[in-house]
């Protein structure tokens, strides 16, 4: 049995008991195994010895303002509507939580943590943490059936996470902590809001303990050097807010459904490297700044863009889907800032290709009756070699233009070809066809052909031809272009 001092006073109301400023000098251990009616508050008292909570039925079990040694703090068993340490309460002994069941755990109100703090194998409905100093690691492992997780104004040493399930984890702006750890685990959402993160580490390390978060949501972020690798996320999201210039953030050989940037503005370093993206990603009013995409493919997912800025950010080994915008001015803007970015790191194949790509999004966005000769421009430039991207295409208009082209002339020069099955017709067909190539060049003289073949040119013959050295001219033009492709800038 402990001893107690003489000084000290129990308030009993009906519904609470109240221990004040009493010390207990020796140890004290609930190991009875039944309910206790009311709710208990030790306030201002003092604890020499082991404290140690076995089993039980408990109400609330509140501490404020006490002071407790080197000797050790547990609870091992028991159930909790409560268990709270606040009021500017200090504990210099290690506190190990290995068992029970609790409504609401919390450490707050100004109390200090000069010791270890260890939570597993038990269960939490509502774990908080606020105003309150701990000087040294927290490790929480294997809580189940947790709802919510509060971080809060705390100065951290160290917080880490082996295992369990946690529904929401959230850390609020005025948190410091040098080294945050998710290790193992499920959780339905984790928000980090805070720009005072030193160290932060979401990495499966265990093959036997899974990692996975159903939404991560970054919000302002300061000197953090972080990594998040080998876990599976439903949504990584980017909410508006700023990223330090002295941020480095690594995602790494992570499997991803969605991820967003919503109004980030971004100074420091971000990479993504392995990424496995698997239905979309959303880039909103942000500017993503030395942002990496590294052997991430993007060919099959849903894009959204909009009024982004993107021109620093680098993309390698990777492909992109067939839309990146639902509005077509916001595509064209995709495709524009993606061409500078390729021209920028010397891929001017991959650069041409997104010109391409912003021409035909910008003939989709004018139309004839207000742009008429512009589209007119784009128009015959998209159709004739899809903007110098494609020398086939221009091949076939050049052989099937000049050969519709012929064709008019010929009939103009009142040339009917008869049966090719006669010999007569098919010499005569074969004669006339040989005057094609000189056809195709643009500067043959005038009335040479006609003459070859020995009719006289009509008007409406010198007409096509005249037209015909114009589109044949142009189509030319347009296959050297194609086939410079790869040798222009």
């Amino acid at each position: 049995m402990p001893g107690y001092s003489e000084n000290y006073k129990i308030d009993h109301d009906g519904k609470r008991v109240t221990i004040i400023d009493c010390e207990v000098v020796g140890h004290l251990v609930f190991d009875e195994d039944f309910a206790y009616p009311y709710s208990i508050h030790f306030q201002n008292c003092s604890f020499a010895g082991n404290f140690v909570i076995h089993k039980g039925t408990f109400k609330d079990v509140t501490f404020s303002g006490i002071r407790h040694g080197l000797y050790l703090f547990a609870v091992n068993g028991g159930t909790f509507e409560s268990f709270n340490f606040s009021g500017s309460s200090i504990l210099q002994s290690d506190i190990k939580i290995q068992g029970g069941e609790f409504r609401d755990l919390g450490f707050q109100s100004g109390s200090s943590f000069k010791n270890s703090i260890f939570i597993g194998a038990c269960k939490i409905k509502t774990l908080a943490l606020m105003d309150a100093i701990f000087d040294h690691p927290v490790g929480i492992m294997q809580v189940t059936e947790v709802s919510f997780v509060l971080l809060r104004n705390v100065q951290m040493t160290e917080l880490e996470f082996y295992d369990g399930d946690y529904g929401s984890f959230d850390i609020e702006t005025k948190s410091t902590i040098n080294k945050l750890k998710i290790s193992g685990g499920s959780f339905g959402s984790l928000r980090i809001r805070s720009e005072n993160i030193a160290e932060l580490s979401i990495e499966k390390h265990a093959k036997n303990v899974d990692l996975s978060l159903g939404k991560i949501t970054f919000g302002q972020m300061g000197k953090v050097n972080g990594v998040v690798s080998g876990c599976k996320i439903g949504k990584l999201e980017f909410s508006p807010s700023y990223i330090h210039k002295d941020t480095i953030l690594r995602v790494l050989n992570v499997s991803i459904e969605s991820l967003s940037f919503n109004g980030l503005v971004n100074y420091g370093q971000l990479g993504f490297s392995n990424l496995e993206l698997e239905k979309e990603l959303s880039i909103s009013r942000s500017d993503l700044g030395k942002t990496s995409f590294i052997n991430s493919n993007l060919s099959d997912i849903k894009m959204s863009f909009e009024d982004s800025r993107i021109t620093d950010t680098f993309f390698s080994k990777g492909t992109f889907p067939q839309r990146i915008a639902e509005d077509e001015h916001q595509q064209r803007q995709a495709y524009a800032q993606l061409k500078k970015i390729n021209e920028g790191k010397g891929d001017y194949l991959e650069a041409n290709h997104f010109y391409a790509k912003e021409m035909n999004a910008f003939y989709r966005t004018i139309t004839w009756r207000k742009n008429f000769w512009e589209k007119l421009n784009l128009c015959f430039n998209k159709y004739s070699n899809d903007h110098g991207q494609s020398w086939q295409l221009a091949l076939a208009v050049v052989a099937i233009g000049s050969s519709l082209f012929f064709a008019v002339y010929l009939l103009g020069l009142n040339i009917r070809i008869g049966s090719i099955s006669e010999p007569e017709d098919r010499d005569y067909f074969l004669k006339c066809l040989s005057y094609l190539p000189e056809f195709l060049n643009p500067v043959h003289r005038t009335d040479e052909i006609a003459k070859g073949i020995g009719q006289q040119a009509s008007p409406w013959a010198r007409l096509v031809e005249g037209f015909s050295r114009i589109f044949i001219a142009f189509a030319i033009y347009q296959l050297i272009q194609a086939f410079r492709k790869h040798g222009k800038k």
